[in-house]
């Protein structure tokens, strides 16, 4: 969310690719560039770059290892070379069946590196099956978005609570106390990043606010009526939905201290679940795989509505 906050000098968006004008090149740049990003998300500090030849992606991967991880750090001074390769516990599923039980398992041992490449291949390639059963569009993306999260969790944790960035900026904006007589709005709309912008703010009515509480009563315990009832009343034909106004500015606020609450809270029972598993610490009157799938779940939603409002224009205008 820092990150899309306005700079003092705006950024120009150009193309990267000006001497490229082969679409299907330029698919597949975008789509390798995906990929890499997948296969190396949880890291903090890293360099990633594909190469395209004979229809086969290599992937070249360089990052800052901890030396306090004896795990990772790596003990040879030259490149090593490293092929996707089957889970050891695979026991006849496919990589979607593998994938999937990894985010409602909380005793099953994170992917290797190499165990993370073939998963991200085999299920972007063919959904991860070896039948023609396999799962649909909208079923292999919410599975494959739980299971990036459940691998990335630790790094979403340190960003979050990170005491020299995250932490004063959600610190302040709690501190905020918002009224409607302080509203104000004299930003006009035009260009592609408004309508970008726009376009944000009403996936987030669309897909957040609607849908998510049509799947989940209750999912959101705050009182915002003016926006619940813009949400509900979104006409398909409304491209320009405003989120931010008068009636709704308080309720913006709240709603993203809300959002933001909830992520963190999701991200911290997470890891201390992960903890006392590991330590093997029994929880008694607790189903540590319930607890476990239903922090993936919440983690995955409230960052789902946390970066569409971040790309939104309500977000802009609110501060």
């Amino acid at each position: 969310m820092l990150a899309e906050l306005k700079r003092s000098t705006s950024i120009e968006i150009g193309d990267n690719l000006p001497g490229l004008e082969d679409s299907d090149k330029r698919q597949q740049l975008k789509l390798s560039d995906a990929f890499s990003h997948l296969v190396v998300g949880e890291h903090e500090i890293v360099a990633v770059t594909t190469r395209i030849a004979d229809k086969v992606w290599n992937v070249l991967i360089t990052k800052n290892y901890s030396r306090d991880d004896n795990d990772t750090f790596p003990t040879t001074p030259y490149l090593e070379i490293m092929s996707p390769s089957k889970p050891d516990d695979l026991k006849g599923q496919s990589a979607f069946e593998y994938m999937r039980s990894y985010t409602s398992n909380p005793d099953k041992k994170p992917p290797s590196l190499s165990t993370h490449l073939w998963i991200m291949s085999n299920v972007l390639s063919r959904g991860g099956q070896s039948n023609q059963n396999c799962p649909s569009l909208p079923e292999l993306t919410t599975h494959l978005s739980r299971y990036i999260t459940a691998r990335s969790y630790k790094k979403m944790e340190r960003r979050f609570n990170n005491k020299i960035l995250s932490a004063p900026y959600f610190k302040s904006l709690a501190e905020v106390v918002m009224h409607q007589s302080t509203f104000h709005s004299e930003r006009n709309i035009g260009g592609n990043r408004d309508q970008m912008e726009l376009e944000n703010d009403k996936l987030f009515l669309e897909d957040f606010i609607v849908t998510l509480a049509k799947e989940h009563n209750n999912f959101i315990d705050l009182d915002i009526p003016n926006i619940l009832k813009l949400a509900t009343n979104l006409s398909p034909e409304n491209k320009t939905p405003e989120l931010y106004t008068k009636e709704t500015s308080e309720e913006f606020h709240r709603l993203l201290l809300y959002l933001l609450q909830n992520f963190q809270a999701a991200l911290d029972h997470r890891r201390h679940k992960r903890m006392a598993t590991t330590e093997g610490t029994s929880a008694k009157d607790r189903d540590l795989t319930t607890i476990f799938s239903e922090n993936i779940r919440k983690v995955h939603m409230y960052g789902y509505g946390l970066l569409r409002l971040s790309r939104g224009r309500a977000f802009q205008l609110h501060l």
